[in-house]
């Protein structure tokens, strides 16, 4: 089946297509087909259950329990560590045109982020340690503010709805950390 652009539109998001071609596109490619299964594969497993996935349940969760106000980050340095070597990378792959690693490493950072979540479980912990709930998710809100970052070149409207739902506004490279 061919679509035409107008048609594609009608069923899908653009910026679903920006995500689809920069995870598939490095320097040394000159042509990337349209996969239909794989795209909505990607957008579904890698967009949506990864990083929409995570950004939704930290947002709602710092909404719901503490009015959307954080007040400490917790002091986790392994996974701090972790992600200052992903953006590095990330900044790089960007630099060198390696959109496709770019993503791979923002899908890594957003998988720490849902590992750390899930693990720490919150929504356990908030009944018997309410301020140490509060660091994580303070912790996890920080991942995503830099994922609001990290994606924006990729996908600027996704990236302007979390900073617009974090209250923050124009978030630049430097505002990383």
């Amino acid at each position: 089946t061919f679509f035409t652009a107008r048609e594609f539109l009608q069923e899908h998001e653009a910026e679903h297509l920006r995500f689809y071609y920069a995870s598939m596109l490095s320097k040394t490619m000159s042509d990337i087909d349209l996969n239909f299964n794989e795209f909505r594969n990607k957008i579904n497993n890698e967009l949506v259950a990864n990083i929409g996935n995570f950004c939704y349940r930290v947002l709602n969760f710092l909404n719901r329990n503490f009015d959307g106000k954080i007040e400490n980050i917790d002091s986790n340095k392994e996974l701090k560590g972790e992600i200052g070597r992903q953006i590095k990378n990330i900044e790089e792959n960007y630099y060198n045109l390696k959109f496709n690693e770019a993503v791979k490493g923002i899908l890594h950072i957003s998988s720490l982020g849902n590992k750390y979540f899930q693990d720490n479980e919150p929504w356990k912990l908030i009944k018997e340690n309410r301020e140490k709930a509060h660091e994580i998710l303070g912790l996890s809100l920080n991942i995503v503010k830099e994922l609001s970052i990290l994606i924006n070149p990729i996908l600027p409207n996704f990236s302007l709805n979390l900073q617009n739902q974090l209250n923050l506004k124009n978030l630049k490279w430097n505002d990383i950390g």
